[in-house]
């Protein structure tokens, strides 16, 4: 943008005056530009020191950061070895009641079920009679 204005402003320099002085006024708005810049990036590089000043508070940041990380590992390190721990105790109910034998028991179960509920029923329907 800077220079679209130098190329207008030195467009109707040029139409109006002579070269000379178009070249004083380019130079001029030339060093009037970087005098600006110098003042920009003076001002970041103070706000970057400041910044600085503040590395308590990064240092702070970068404690909690790094706490954050291991309790969190720890917390997954635990839940992985508690997962762990009750996969083998499933494992090892498993291998000790083999499917059939559950099978069996839920079928004495279901049928014991059936049966208190046929008495009930029977009980029920003879005692209305």
């Amino acid at each position: 943008m800077a220079m679209a204005c130098f190329f207008i402003a030195g467009s109707q320099a040029q139409a109006g005056g002579s070269w000379s002085s178009l070249k004083d006024w380019m130079a001029e708005r030339w060093k009037a530009y970087n005098q600006d810049q110098d003042y920009i990036q003076k001002d970041i590089f103070s706000e970057q020191l400041h910044e600085t000043d503040n590395s308590n508070y990064s240092l702070e940041l970068e404690e909690f950061f790094k706490s954050t990380t291991t309790s969190s590992k720890s917390n997954i390190e635990t839940h992985q070895q508690q997962y762990l721990q009750q996969l083998k105790q499933a494992k090892n109910q498993l291998n000790h009641n083999p499917i059939g034998n559950y099978e069996e028991k839920r079928r004495e179960d279901i049928d014991k079920e059936l049966t208190q509920e046929l008495e009930q029923f029977l009980a029920e329907l003879l005692g209305e009679n």
